[in-house]
């Protein structure tokens, strides 16, 4: 089993820090945006109990270098271990794996769906795009968390939406108001669906196939996913990745 070298480490927020890895013993890491990477932790005699799963957030490189953002589970055995290790620490991983990938063909609009970390694969997504000038149709992000000191890859997304003119970076918060609204990531997309179906009456729709990808806790998965096929959209145009 290969393993991934800690080499730095960034405080996010007061309870999330992102990790930087290189993977080694490996020829090649080869990822698509949107996988994730499995750790194992020494954390319990039982194999099963020791593997955490953790999206990528960086873009793919040609140096093994990755990088993950995590929140610090309460009472959670994973990330406790892992909140007291020291640079150097090699830890042995499986993957990359995951399904929540873009189609080869990348024109049409992708809607991404996330509260907290979720936003991970999806920073992988849009800075590949970005970096590989790839064709693609509306971009929208829609990220939800509780307050500022929350929000995670602020400066992130600023710049992409500022390089990608296809792009919109739609946050909402449930503490406080941003942008001058307040609430649920459900509202957001809720509204830039119902934008959508309004320019499909007045025949300024772009005519492209949606996507949507939702990353984030269960609950917020399953309600997105209701949602979206209640609102007449098939279960093959969602992606989903769920957090335990």
């Amino acid at each position: 089993m290969p393993t991934a070298k800690l080499y730095h480490i960034l405080d996010e927020t007061p309870t999330t820090k992102r990790f930087f890895f290189e993977a080694i013993d490996l020829e090649k890491l080869n990822f698509i945006p949107g996988q994730f990477i499995s750790f194992e932790f020494p954390i319990h005699e039982k194999q099963s109990k020791r593997v955490r799963h953790f999206s990528i957030a960086s873009y793919p490189n040609n140096n093994n270098l990755f990088e993950v953002v995590i929140v610090k589970k309460e009472g959670g055995a994973g990330t406790e271990w892992l909140w007291k290790q020291e640079l150097g620490v090699e830890i042995p991983f499986t993957g990359p794996s995951g399904i929540m990938v873009m189609d080869e063909n990348k024109v049409k609009n992708h809607i991404f769906i996330c509260t907290g970390t979720g936003i991970g694969p999806f920073r992988s997504m849009l800075w590949d795009i970005h970096n590989n000038n790839l064709p693609t149709g509306d971009l929208i992000m829609v990220f939800g968390t509780r307050d500022k000191q929350s929000m995670l890859y602020v400066d992130d997304m600023l710049k992409l939406e500022e390089s990608l003119p296809q792009m919109k970076y739609l946050p909402i918060l449930s503490r406080e108001e941003i942008n001058g609204k307040q609430g649920y990531v459900h509202k957001v997309y809720t509204e830039v669906m119902n934008d959508y179906f309004k320019q499909m009456e007045e025949g300024k729709y772009n005519d492209l196939d949606c996507v949507f990808y939702i990353c984030g806790w269960k609950d917020m998965v399953k309600e997105a996913r209701a949602n979206l096929m209640a609102m007449g959209f098939d279960k093959k145009q969602i992606k989903q990745e769920i957090y335990e």
